[in-house]
Order: structure tokens, then sequence, then C-alpha cells
């Protein structure tokens, strides 16, 4: 009989004892998706009042960038490897999630059109802000926000490395 008692104490006291454990962990997830919904927000506002190019191309730890060569190259400046047509194009994040890409000058092989247009996506969970954006053929990725400001921002991809692959785009004056 002591064993049964034993087990039902032991029962009651699971129960009680988790819920109570969870509860704060459920409060700080709460809290933190909370804060990366105002940083959406505040994100949406800036990117629906301003033109962006791209200005830089980066990791955070060395990476082989192009794998599929002969040449085993570490670096973490990738600049050298924006297409030069993303240099001079404007970046415009429109109502509706309706992004237009301006190409002027140099435009991407095989897309003579002065507007590329595609879509983009704003949304947010506990740990990121994410922006569905475009790579550098105009295929729809998942960026994570790193940073922004009216002056700019910077979003990253995870390579498959470890490392994260930064694109900074500043605010076109």
């Amino acid at each position: 009989m002591n064993k049964s008692l034993l087990l039902i104490a032991v029962l009651f006291s699971t129960l009680f004892f988790f819920p109570s454990c969870t509860k704060p962990i459920e409060e700080a997830d709460d809290k933190m998706i909370e804060e990366n919904k105002k940083k959406s927000e505040d994100f949406q506002a800036i990117i629906n009042a301003h033109r962006f190019r791209l200005v830089d191309f980066y990791s955070d730890k060395p990476i082989d960038y192009i794998e599929t060569d002969a040449e085993v190259k570490q670096e973490t400046n990738l600049r050298a490897y924006i297409k030069p047509y993303l240099l001079d194009d404007e970046n415009v994040f429109g109502a509706e999630e309706n992004l237009s890409i301006v190409q002027n000058q140099q435009k991407m092989p095989g897309v003579s059109d002065d507007i590329v247009r595609r879509s983009y996506h704003l949304s947010y969970d506990k740990s990121n802000v994410l922006l569905d954006f475009v790579t550098y053929t105009y295929a729809p990725a998942k960026y994570k926000v790193s940073e922004f400001s009216p002056n700019g921002f910077v979003i990253y991809l995870d390579w498959p490395t470890g490392a994260k692959v930064f694109s900074r785009f500043e605010t076109i004056k």
C-alpha cells in the first residue's frame, strides 16, 4: 500500500510541477514573439518608405562560396561575387507585398524587362524576423533580418557549413 501512495504522490507532484515549469518558458516565448512582431512592423514601415540597393555581400565565417570549382577559397568578403546587374537594381517594396526590381543600365542576362515584378512577405517567429525576398536570379528565398534602420537593412541566409551569408542594402537617396 505504501508503494501505491508513493506512486500517487509522484503523479500529483509531476502534474503540478511541470506546468509551473513551462509557464515561464511560454511567457518568454510570447514576449519574444511580441518583440519580433513589433520589429516586423517597424521593418515594414521602413522598406515601404524607401528604395534599396545591394551594396555588400559577406559571411561571418570563412566559406568557399563557389563549391563546384577546383579552387578552394576560404573567405568572408564575398562582394566580388555580386552579379554586376544587381549593383544598379532598385528594390521597391510596395503595397500588398508587391516587389518591383527596377533594372537600370545593367540587366540580368536573359531578362530584358525594365522592371522585374515579384512578391515579398514579412513574417516572424520567436527567434527571427523573416523576409521572403529574392536571390541573385530573382528566385524566391527566405532570409532572416539581421538589422535595419532608415538607412538600410541587412538580411542573411544560413550557409550549409554553419556560416551566415549576409546581404547589405542601403537606402537610395
